[in-house]
């Protein structure tokens, strides 16, 4: 979304809102047995996105290396929704979910 997105909150909330989209896709595919939407390929694009928001925003950031972070983000991102999405998918309904995560990135970041 780029220069759409206002705020690293709005940035962070919108990855997760698109992710938790991706891991119900992906629990109904398991049902049908069929792959997850999210290939080896999506994941790294994601990732290069994330650094390069990192890379561009990094003045309004907590100093740390855009490239670690980014991996750090997006690898604590896949494990929470594929292991909530799998384990407790209950979870990824509830009211406050993306919130909740949004406010774990969110705090790393700053």
């Amino acid at each position: 979304r780029g220069a759409a997105i206002r705020s690293l909150r709005d940035g962070v909330r919108a990855s997760i809102e698109h992710m938790v989209g991706l891991q119900r896709v992906s629990a109904s595919l398991r049902a049908a047995e069929e792959p997850a939407p999210l290939s080896p390929g999506s994941f790294q694009a994601f990732r290069a996105r994330t650094e390069s928001y990192l890379r561009e925003n990094a003045a309004a950031l907590r100093p740390l290396d855009p490239e670690l972070a980014a991996a750090i983000v997006t690898r604590t991102a896949e494990a929470l929704l594929r292991g909530m999405g799998r384990d407790e998918p209950h979870w990824l309904d509830h009211p406050a979910f993306v919130d909740e995560v949004t406010e774990l990135i969110a705090r790393y970041l700053r």
